[in-house]
């Protein structure tokens, strides 16, 4: 069986903002490095036998803060990149609802859309599941963090589960989800969205 460990990147200025990032965004902010700080010494005492990331940056250090408490070193992956959102990428709620209003009203009604052009969620989970078919041992009892983000990793669990996408909650930041593999059609969801290493949120406000 493989136990994936389902990890979403900590918190950017983007997200503080309120920005969709899709393939662009920068690293962590001050609370994103706290975060995966957190999730980094959550998962130092478990067993793992691999770490995979999504090659953009605010994945790749969040891993790295979960690989330092491991001799594994990050393996880079451009098919655990967030959702491609297209046009989206950059702009604001409010911009998005003025600029792309039929489109904003779709995806708001939970309709799988090219978002400004981009990738469906279904497109999404399929790459990202295909990354996870092949690194996966069901033979074995192999254990593999796949830290990501928000719309990826939702639209992975549909492949990996069988369940719909509105069945998975909106992911947080370093929230950790687990999936146990033993082949297709043959997983369980252990847990989603479980992000109890930020348990004292007074330690991860901002100064005024």
């Amino acid at each position: 069986m493989t136990t994936f460990l389902l990890v979403r990147h900590g918190e950017t200025a983007d997200n503080h903002n309120q920005v969709f990032q899709g393939h662009g965004g920068g690293p962590l902010n001050e609370v994103g490095l706290a975060q995966a700080k957190r999730v980094g010494e959550r998962l130092a005492t478990v067993h793992l036998d691999a770490i995979y990331a999504s090659d953009l940056t605010r994945a790749a250090e969040t891993a790295q803060a979960i690989a330092d408490h491991h001799s594994i070193a990050v393996a880079i992956d451009p098919l655990l990149r967030e959702v491609d959102v297209g046009a989206w990428q950059g702009k604001r709620r409010e911009v998005l609802e003025a600029e792309f209003s039929e489109e904003w009203a779709a995806w708001r009604r939970g309709e799988d859309i090219r978002r400004g052009g981009g990738e469906t969620y279904a497109e999404a989970g399929a790459r990202a599941h295909k990354l996870a078919a092949d690194i996966a041992r069901p033979e074995l009892e192999h254990v593999v963090v796949l830290v990501s983000h928000a719309g990826t990793l939702r639209a992975l669990a549909t492949h990996l589960v069988g369940a719909p996408l509105d069945a998975f909650a909106p992911v947080r930041n370093t929230a950790v989800s687990c999936v146990e593999w033993r082949g297709e059609g043959l997983a369980r969801l252990a847990f989603w969205n479980d992000t109890n290493h930020l348990a004292d949120p007074l330690s991860l406000l901002r100064p005024r």
